[in-house]
């Protein structure tokens, strides 16, 4: 009698391997209570703070803990940045606000929501005139960065002080010189000890580019992303959290906004 032909055993199959329709329904129910978190909550992005010269550490506000974790440097990227005023007619503090008296969030007129407003353009407004306050100015020109850290979902704020605007301006006018987005390239930022004229101490932002992301990646992730929370980031209020004036030398800066 002729035996049968001969057959290979065939690799087992696990059902993790190919997942059953309860799991893709599961993972669907998963993300929808992911975003039910927020229903009905103002959030606020993240925080990134500068710590001051002596320490020269960031401060990264996202344990949920409660409790910020330190890092000497950290890799990321820019999905948006944006020039902002603020003013603060008592320090935080002594009197003062939690949120400005005056701002701008995009540096050239007061926010309608600011009281007392100082002026109507914010180029010629005396507080934001060097000498308003020491060798500097009154009213604080900053730059926020929306900064991609990580695999986390929301990105972080990191606000720029005056004493930075000119390493800042250095670098995204470097990139465009090569051709490469901000939101395209994997940024390194670090902190030295500086001194101004007067000799007094402050932390310098150094960005330094690392690496280009691929076309295909910055499409399918880095875009999506920057379009979800480009505009909440450009309308949430600014904090004396993002910075302290304990922190930082106000008596440099890139010049008139």
């Amino acid at each position: 009698m002729p035996r049968p032909p001969k057959t290979e055993p065939q690799p087992h199959t696990t059902t993790a391997e190919q997942p059953t329709a309860d799991l893709v329904a599961y993972d669907a129910m998963y993300q929808e209570e992911l975003q039910h978190n927020l229903h009905g909550v103002m959030p606020r992005l993240p925080l990134i703070r500068m710590l001051h010269a002596g320490a020269l550490l960031f401060e990264i506000q996202d344990d949920l803990s409660g409790k910020p974790r330190r890092v000497e440097q950290m890799e990321g990227v820019i999905l948006d940045h944006q020039r902002v005023n603020a003013w603060w007619e008592k320090e935080y503090g002594h009197g003062g606000k939690r949120h400005p008296d005056c701002w701008s969030l995009d540096a050239l007129r007061p926010d309608t929501a600011a009281f007392p407003i100082q002026c109507e353009r914010c180029a010629l407004c005396a507080k934001n005139q060097y000498g308003s306050k020491g060798r500097g100015k009154a009213c604080k020109n900053l730059r926020r960065i929306l900064l991609k850290l990580d695999a986390n979902l929301l990105p972080y704020i990191l606000t720029v002080p005056p004493t930075s605007l000119k390493e800042i301006d250095r670098y995204l006018t470097a990139l465009t010189n090569v051709q490469i987005p901000a939101s395209a390239a994997v940024t390194q930022f670090t902190l030295t000890a500086a001194k101004n004229e007067e000799g007094i101490a402050y932390s310098l932002l150094t960005p330094v580019f690392r690496e280009q992301i691929a076309i295909d990646d910055w499409a399918k992730t880095i875009v999506p992303l920057k379009q979800q929370f480009k505009d909440f980031f450009r309308q949430q209020t600014i904090e004396m959290e993002e910075y302290g004036a304990e922190t930082q030398s106000d008596e440099e800066g890139d010049g008139p906004a």
